[in-house]
């Protein structure tokens, strides 16, 4: 007797909530390939659904635009409209079956909440107006917040990524989860959908992923974190915007961490201006011989950033695909 996948399916519970599910089917051959099904056994597959987008930090290099609003509002072309950064983040995890969503904010910068909200009301308005373009962008923004379940955190004070990813741990409960920047956008949205598939597939369960790209201009590594990484693709250490980078892999601040994260983040020591890195937490990880994969752009990806003047005047010239 033989088992092999048979199909991947969803089934709605009661009308309730979808759960996923992968078939696998048990058969006898027999003579001329006819085969007789004499059992299916249903195995569920625990999906990553759930993303923290930090988007508290000050946001000094962009000021004095942030002063009063986060620069993961800066409004970016994105097909034939123009959307807030965030925005635009919410609708390509959206598209990568992400349906809980996990915002750090600041307390005092309550404008992101506020566009997050539905507002009806305006779509009458603009109704009223002849505006109809813009109903439906925003109405199917608005069914896309509803079908999706959306937390806030206030971060008191700008204490760092490590810092942020903590404060979301009750929200992510025993799941692995996305992280990601509420300041990078890629090109290429499917990616995440495939990065998302790859760690869903790996048997370790307990694995972590670092997106990565390329960049062998070294005068440019320095400007982010660098991954060293091996010959099957393994992160074995990472160097906050090095001096001297010893690898030309930059790291995208898009990741896909486990519950271990936590702990480790708790017994790190603190960084720069007292913040909690990220990077001292799964470099600890690596210490601790758990596996940390580099997910590994392709080229023709490009990284939008709009969290310094010369990126965002760079990311004003991108079209930006959503879907």
């Amino acid at each position: 007797m033989l088992s092999i996948p048979y199909v991947s399916i969803k089934i709605d519970m009661l009308g309730d909530i979808l759960h996923f599910w992968t078939c696998y089917v048990h058969f006898e051959a027999l003579p001329r390939y006819n085969y007789n099904i004499t059992k299916i056994v249903i195995v569920k597959i625990h999906l990553i659904n759930t993303a923290i987008i930090p988007v508290a930090g000050l946001g000094t290099r962009m000021l004095p635009f942030t002063k009063e609003e986060p620069k993961a509002m800066l409004p970016l072309f994105a097909g034939n409209t123009i959307k807030p950064t965030v925005q635009i983040i919410f609708e390509q995890l959206y598209a990568a079956n992400i349906r809980k969503f996990v915002f750090i904010v600041d307390k005092g910068k309550r404008i992101i909440e506020d566009h997050f909200t539905p507002d009806y009301t305006f779509l009458d308005s603009l109704k009223s107006k002849g505006k109809n373009r813009y109903i439906v962008e925003l109405f199917e923004f608005y069914k896309k917040i509803e079908a999706s379940s959306v937390v806030w955190i206030n971060q008191s004070r700008p204490m760092g990524l490590g810092h942020s990813i903590l404060l979301a741990r009750a929200c992510v409960k025993n799941d692995q989860f996305l992280v990601h920047a509420g300041d990078t956008i890629l090109t290429a949205p499917h990616i995440i959908k495939r990065m998302l598939q790859e760690c869903n597939n790996y048997p370790d369960k307990n694995a972590s992923c670092i997106c990565v790209r390329k960049i062998d201009d070294k005068r440019l590594l320095r400007r982010y974190g660098v991954a060293n990484v091996n010959a099957k693709s393994h992160v074995t250490k990472l160097v906050e915007k090095p001096a001297y980078p010893k690898s030309n892999f930059a790291v995208i601040p898009i990741y896909v961490l486990g519950q271990s994260i936590f702990d480790r983040i708790k017994i790190s020591p603190h960084g720069k201006s007292n913040e909690v890195q990220l990077t001292n937490a799964i470099n600890n990880l690596i210490k601790s011989k758990q596996t940390v994969l580099a997910y590994l752009l392709k080229e023709d990806v490009q990284r939008i950033d709009v969290g310094s003047p010369d990126t965002y005047f760079d990311a004003l010239s991108s079209w930006i695909n959503i879907v």
